[in-house]
């Protein structure tokens, strides 16, 4: 299999998303969550890289706590890019 630019390009987006909200936010309970699924997408970003694997596992875990990101206007932006950045990868992993 040959990797993808646009998969890792979706990787990085979802990643930069996530440690945005991470640094951004105020509440304790969305920089907890942000830091756990970002060590999961950094993990899922490199077995890609490095042997193109591509798993996504945990979408609608992830959608989820967007939904709850959406509640404080700081990371607000930043929610959306996951949110979108997420759904665009499904789409191009199974095509």
């Amino acid at each position: 299999m040959i990797k993808d630019v646009n998969v890792l390009n979706l990787y990085r987006k979802i990643i930069c998303s996530l440690l945005c909200i991470n640094k951004n936010t105020r509440n304790e309970n969305l920089r907890l969550k942000s830091s756990i699924y970002l060590d999961k997408y950094l993990e899922q970003y490199k077995l890609y890289n490095d042997k193109c694997i591509c798993l996504l596992d945990n979408i609608e875990d992830v959608i989820s706590f967007c939904n709850s990101c959406y509640e404080d206007k700081d990371v607000f932006d930043f929610a959306e890019d996951l949110e979108y950045g997420l759904k665009e990868l499904f789409d191009i992993v199974n095509k």
